[in-house]
């Protein structure tokens, strides 16, 4: 269900402004400089707006929008990112991303309902052909899908390391998976081995689980 928005000055000095009615997953991000308020109203119909927060101008994304999009850096261009779905409660969709001056791109079906990431040369990493020992992690760029990874139950575990290179936990069995550095190039280093989810933490972390 949803509710009404509005927005308010932030000294407060005006009266709250109302701007929509059956209004969800509201949430601010920025896009080409510019802040943006993104939020899904009509929240049944999961129509995603972008409002700008200078020129108080809205327009509509897209429907069937699975939670809230992310505004990432592509190859040095600011792109909107988010996942459609033919049901609310789908685990999977359509990942796309999307330009201010360029039409909404496809960039995989059969993507995970959850973290994207960009890699460390500008691509976007995403999980596809999501299950329950994970899917494939591939990175996406306009002239091509690159395979990464498989088995990848978590981005991004411990977060960046040097060189902005990444971790993930791939080759995941069900119980356990390998805790893996990702390099820009996107070869990867095993770390550890038998980490369980949810383990990791800052840089530490459980390894060697038997249950």
């Amino acid at each position: 269900g949803g509710g009404t928005l509005f927005t308010v000055d932030a000294v407060g000095s005006e009266p709250p402004v109302q701007v929509a009615s059956d209004a969800c997953n509201m949430r601010y991000l920025t896009l080409n400089g510019r802040r943006q308020l993104s939020y899904l109203s009509p929240c049944a119909e999961r129509k995603l707006v972008l409002r700008d927060v200078r020129n108080e101008a809205s327009r509509v994304i897209d429907t069937n929008v699975a939670g809230a999009p992310s505004a990432r850096t592509l190859s040095g261009q600011s792109v909107l990112t988010y996942v459609t779905t033919e049901s609310q409660d789908a685990t999977e969709g359509t990942l796309w991303v999307m330009s201010d001056d360029q039409a909404k791109v496809a960039v995989a079906e059969n993507t995970r309902v959850g973290p994207s990431t960009v890699s460390g040369d500008g691509g976007l990493l995403t999980v596809l052909d999501w299950a329950s020992t994970g899917g494939r992690l591939v990175e996406w760029k306009p002239d091509a899908l690159t395979e990464v990874a498989s088995g990848v139950i978590e981005l991004g575990p411990l977060g960046r390391m040097e060189n902005e290179d990444l971790t993930l936990l791939g080759n995941f069995d069900g119980l356990t998976g390998d805790l893996l550095r990702l390099r820009a190039d996107l070869t990867t280093e095993v770390l550890a081995q038998g980490v369980p989810t949810r383990s990791g933490n800052a840089d530490a972390f459980l390894a060697n689980f038997e249950g």
